[in-house]
């Protein structure tokens, strides 16, 4: 959407014992604070059948340290 600001929407599901199909629908926005810091915010819903979820989330990057060649 923009350099900070991003957004996904994606549906999902799964097959148990090749009889019954579970769907489900998650969405979600991003924020990007600084280069390595991320606020995100999602939810779902299931689609045919009771599911649903509300996420709030702080990511953090830390990098690995550069080794010292001796």
């Amino acid at each position: 959407m923009t350099k900070r600001i991003g957004a996904y929407i994606e549906t999902y599901g799964e097959v148990i014992e090749f009889n019954d199909w579970i769907s489900n629908f998650d969405s979600g926005i991003t924020y990007l604070i600084r280069d390595n810091m991320q606020l995100d915010f999602s939810f779902g819903l299931g689609l045919n059948q009771k599911m649903n979820y509300f996420s709030v989330g702080y990511s953090m990057n830390i990098p690995k340290r550069q080794k010292l060649n001796k």
